[in-house]
């Protein structure tokens, strides 16, 4: 008898069905509907149907093979409808390691169903539906209520997206690397608000990691270095790495040369961090946690770049730079904008500033933009023009040691999308503020409330934006914020071995 008889001779089904397996054929049926081509399309039609309605199944049913259980991935899991989350980066493997709750609850007139969780030592995800028939009230504006994992609450992303009128999906991120979790949690999400409406919506239910432990580990790292008198900070210690299928984060924290009565946060010393592997390759990190109290401070630095055939990292704090990133202009601080060139062009001669302003339209002071007037500051080796597809492979220099090419540009009646890639420590967030301009200075730029960059591929540092559409039979330039450049202090510098 193989593992697939096995598995249907272990199943035990309870005389009521649940709710959940209509749910689960319900979402089977739509997805046959909306012939998707997914992996798990080709397993259901490796196994047969018995074996897509054992998949169903297993969300409720009591087996004796669990094992067998979390090998098999969820039907319709909401997870594969978002590719980033809201800071950009991509939702990888949440689908393949994530366990389906199903559990809903219906006040004021919105129904809230929380659908799937993965949980590994990085990260935990929850995806949940949001239902309700005035749906200005709650769509796109946010939840209120932070998860608990065995009763410690956890800081959270949060990403939308409207399905229809009446629905939204949602998927919150948290980084957890800090807390030591056992295989089953408990967790708690107590939903105060869904934009507008009040709840409560209290949910509780049990989870596991679902077989990410085998693929996860700790590093426990314990290296610290002192900082020069003057700073608040003494300190620098890297207590951890942890590895995972949800990413890779390190876990710092210091303490300060006196009592920081001012509640001062002392990474605030640290202007950045430079993360380099083996060979001095410029890793791609983000921070994404910082805090700080009277003793001492705290935070996290996310490793987005693959660390499975890295065998040593180098972190350095970086509390100095040099250079100019911004001019005064129309009595306010403007960024520098580096424009794009051909990389043979570049040193033929020297650059300018040039300095353009534009009244602020009806449409940005509406979505939030603050100032009177839009002002750039650009700085150019010329003032050549060029078609769209000429902008392709052209650089844009933003630091001594850091530098963005510009791979594609897809220009269709509905958007502009620039896809790049960035050589050195850049953070993906300054691509947000990329401008596309032509002849006349006439400029395209992300929208207040547009979507981030988008990093589409991490190893490479890969980014794409999406801009509105553009007069393709113009001629344009490409520019983005230069940086400071960073000085670089070995005598900061920790080595981590990570074989």
């Amino acid at each position: 008898m193989n593992e697939i008889d096995e598995l249907k001779n272990s199943i035990v089904i309870p005389d009521e069905l649940d709710l959940a397996i209509r749910d689960g054929i319900e979402r089977g049926k739509k997805e046959k509907d909306k012939n998707v081509k997914s992996r798990k399309n080709k397993i259901i039609k490796k196994f047969g149907l018995v074996a897509a309605s054992i998949i169903i199944l297993t969300t409720i049913v009591s087996i004796t093979k669990p094992e067998l259980v979390q090998a098999i991935p969820i039907i319709g899991s909401i997870f594969k409808d978002f590719k980033y989350d809201v800071e950009g980066n991509k939702l990888k493997n949440f689908e393949e390691f994530s366990t389906s709750v199903n559990k809903t609850i219906d006040n004021n007139e919105v129904k809230i169903t929380i659908d799937d969780i993965a949980i590994d030592d990085n990260i935990v995800a929850i995806t949940m539906t949001i239902q309700g028939d005035n749906n200005d009230k709650f769509i796109n504006k946010g939840i209120m209520g932070a998860p608990k994992l065995n009763g410690e609450s956890v800081g959270y992303n949060e990403t939308d997206k409207k399905i229809d009128n009446n629905t939204m999906e949602t998927v919150i991120c948290g980084n957890i690397s800090e807390m030591t979790l056992a295989e089953n949690i408990d967790v708690e999400l107590n939903i105060v608000w869904v934009g507008d409406v009040k709840g409560p919506w209290d949910f509780k239910f049990k989870t596991t990691k679902n077989g990410t432990s085998k693929y996860s580990k700790t590093i426990d790292i314990n290296k610290k270095v002192s900082f020069p008198t003057g700073k608040l900070a003494n300190e620098f210690k890297i207590e951890k790495l942890v590895i995972s299928p949800f990413g890779n984060t390190l876990n710092y924290g210091g303490t300060y040369y006196e009592e920081n009565k001012d509640m001062r946060n002392g990474a605030n010393d640290i202007i950045s961090y430079r993360v380099t592997d083996e060979n001095g390759k410029i890793l791609n990190i983000d921070n994404c946690e910082e805090c700080g109290d009277k003793k001492g401070y705290s935070g996290k630095i996310k490793i987005l770049s693959d660390l499975s055939k890295t065998q040593i990292i180098t972190v350095t704090p970086i509390l100095k730079e040099i250079g100019d990133d911004t001019e005064v202009f129309n009595g306010k601080e403007c960024p520098i904008y580096q424009c794009s060139i051909n990389p043979k062009e570049m040193n033929s001669s020297s650059q300018k500033l040039v300095k353009k302003s534009r009244e602020t339209t009806e449409n940005e002071k509406k979505k939030g933009y603050a100032y009177d007037t839009v002002d750039y500051v650009y700085r150019m080796y010329n003032e050549n023009f060029v078609p769209l597809d000429q902008l392709v492979n052209q650089e844009i220099q933003l630091n001594k040691e850091t530098k963005a090419i510009i791979k594609s540009i897809e220009a269709t009646e509905e958007k502009t999308k620039i896809t790049m890639k960035v050589d050195g420590n850049y953070k993906d967030a300054k691509i947000d503020s990329v401008v596309l301009f032509k002849e006349g200075y006439a400029d395209t730029s992300i929208e207040e409330d547009g979507d981030r960059a988008k990093i589409e591929d991490p190893e490479k540092n890969i980014i794409s934006i999406e801009l509105k559409p553009v007069d393709i039979t113009k001629n344009y330039k490409i520019a983005l914020p230069i940086i400071k450049d960073s000085v670089i202090e070995d005598k900061y510098s920790i080595k981590i071995p990570l074989k």
